[in-house]
C-alpha cells in the first residue's frame, strides 16, 4: 500500500530517486526534438547575420563595451563581417544536425551549447524568454546521456561489439531498456519546475493577473499577437478572457506540485503535463512569441515516464507479431535491419535464403511472418519497416519502387 502511494520512481524522499537508475529513452527523444528546434533557430538567424551580428549592422562590436554584460563569453566577438556570421550559423546548424542523428552526441551537445551561448551573448537585445529556456536546456543537455537510443552512437556501439565477438546477439537492440544515472536528469527536471514557480510568483503582484484582465491586455499588444489572437480579442466575451487568465495562473501554480509530488503518481504528473500542453498550445496559437511554446513542450520530455513513450512507440509501429529472416550473408544490407531491431521482433533463421526469382535486386529477399509464410518485394519491405519506430506514419511510402531502390 505504501509503495502504491509513493511509487519509487516519483518518491523524492528516497535516495534511489536521486542516485538510482532511470530509463534513458525519453532523453533520446528530447535530444532529437531539441536539436531540430536548434536547426530551425540556425536557419532563422541566417538572414539576420548582417543586421544583428556584424559590425555593419545595428550592434557593431565597438558598442559591446558599453551595452554588453560585464561577464560574458561569445565566439562571435571574433567575427566582424556578415559572411563570417553567416558561416557561423551554418556551422551551428550542422552541429545540431549531427546532434539530432546522435553522432558523437556528447561532443555535439557541448559544441551546440557553446555556439548557442555565443549567439545569445553577441546580441542580448534581440532575445526573449524562449531563448533563455533554450540556453538552459542546452546547458543541462551536456550532462545527460542523450545518445543511448535512436542515435548513430548507439548503433556504432553495437557494430563495434559485433565486430569483436561476431555474435549476432551483440548486434541486436537489447531487450532490456538501457538505464543511466538519475541525478543529472533530476537537476534538469528541477530547472523546468523553477521556470513555472518563478513565472507564477512574479505574476502574483500584478493587478491585471489578480483581476483576470491580463489576457485582455496582452491581446492588445499587436506586435506580439497572431491574427488568431487579434480575432479572439475582437470577438471573445470578457468572461472568456478572464477564464483564460486564471487558467494560465492555475497551470503555472499547480504545475510543480502535480508533476513532482511523490503521491498520486503517475496520474498527477500526466494531468500536469496535459494542462501545460493546453496552456502552451493556446499561447502558440494566439501569440507570436518565437519558439516559446515549442521549447516548453520539448522540455516536458524530461518529465515523461519512459513507459508512456514505449506505449506510444508500440502504437505507432505496424508490426504486432514476431517476424524472421534468413541469416544474411556477406555485406547484405539486411545486417542493418538486424542492427536496429530486437531478436524478439525479427528472429534469424539458420539457413541462408535464396534470391527471389526474377526480382529486382532491392526486392530479392524474403521475410517470414509468424505463420512461416514468406513475403517478398514491397510486402517484405513493409513488414520489416513495421518494427521500426513510427512506421505507421511512413511505412506506406515503401510501396514506391523508387524509394525501395
Amino acid at each position: 500500500m505504501v509503495k502504491r502511494l509513493f511509487p519509487p520512481c516519483y518518491n523524492f524522499f528516497s535516495p534511489r530517486y536521486w542516485f538510482g537508475q532511470i530509463d534513458s529513452r525519453p532523453l533520446a527523444v528530447f535530444r532529437v526534438l531539441l536539436a531540430a528546434l536548434f536547426i530551425k533557430d540556425a536557419l532563422f538567424h541566417l538572414p539576420l547575420a548582417l543586421w544583428f551580428y556584424s559590425d555593419a549592422g545595428l550592434l557593431p562590436r565597438t558598442l559591446l563595451e558599453t551595452l554588453a554584460r560585464a561577464y560574458r563569453f561569445s565566439l562571435m566577438d571574433a567575427l566582424p563581417t556578415a559572411g563570417m556570421a553567416t558561416a557561423f550559423f551554418v556551422l551551428y546548424g550542422l552541429v545540431n544536425l549531427l546532434l539530432l542523428v546522435g553522432w558523437r552526441t556528447r561532443l555535439m551537445s557541448v559544441l551546440s551549447f557553446v555556439m548557442l551561448l555565443s549567439i545569445h551573448e553577441r546580441n542580448v537585445w534581440v532575445l526573449s524568454g524562449a531563448d533563455t529556456t533554450m540556453r538552459v536546456l542546452s546547458f543541462w543537455g551536456m550532462f545527460l546521456p542523450l545518445g543511448d537510443y535512436y542515435s548513430l552512437d548507439a548503433l556504432g556501439r553495437r557494430w563495434t561489439g559485433y565486430g569483436r565477438t561476431r555474435r549476432s546477439d551483440d548486434l541486436r537492440v537489447p531487450e532490456a531498456p538501457r538505464t543511466t544515472f538519475a541525478f543529472p536528469l533530476r537537476l534538469a527536471q528541477m530547472q523546468v519546475g523553477i521556470i513555472y514557480v518563478l513565472t507564477f510568483v512574479l505574476k502574483l503582484p500584478g493587478d491585471a493577473w489578480r483581476s483576470g484582465d491580463a489576457l485582455h491586455y496582452a491581446l492588445q499588444l499587436q506586435t506580439l499577437t497572431l491574427p488568431t489572437g487579434d480575432w479572439l480579442f475582437l470577438h471573445a466575451p470578457a468572461w472568456l478572457l478572464r477564464v483564460g487568465t486564471f487558467f494560465a495562473l492555475l497551470v503555472e501554480g499547480a504545475f510543480v506540485p502535480l508533476v513532482l509530488l511523490p503521491i498520486g503518481q503517475p496520474y498527477l504528473r500526466l494531468s500536469g503535463l496535459l494542462l501545460g500542453v493546453m496552456l502552451h498550445v493556446g499561447i502558440g496559437v494566439l501569440m507570436a512569441i518565437q519558439d516559446f511554446s515549442l521549447v516548453m513542450l520539448i522540455s516536458y520530455l524530461l518529465l515523461c515516464d519512459a513507459r508512456w513513450l514505449a506505449w506510444l512507440e508500440n502504437k505507432l509501429r505496424r508490426a504486432a507479431t514476431p517476424l524472421s529472416i534468413a541469416q544474411p550473408t556477406g555485406d547484405s544490407p539486411l545486417w542493418a535491419l538486424l542492427a536496429v531491431t530486437r531478436a524478439s521482433e525479427i528472429a534469424v533463421s539458420a539457413p541462408p535464403d535464396s534470391e527471389t526469382p526474377s526480382a529486382a535486386p532491392y526486392d530479392a529477399w524474403r521475410i517470414y511472418d509468424q505463420h512461416g509464410v514468406a513475403h517478398s518485394g514491397a510486402a517484405a519491405w513493409r513488414l520489416a519497416a513495421g518494427v521500426v519506430p513510427l512506421s505507421r506514419l511512413w511505412g506506406g511510402l515503401l510501396r514506391l519502387r523508387g524509394l525501395r531502390w
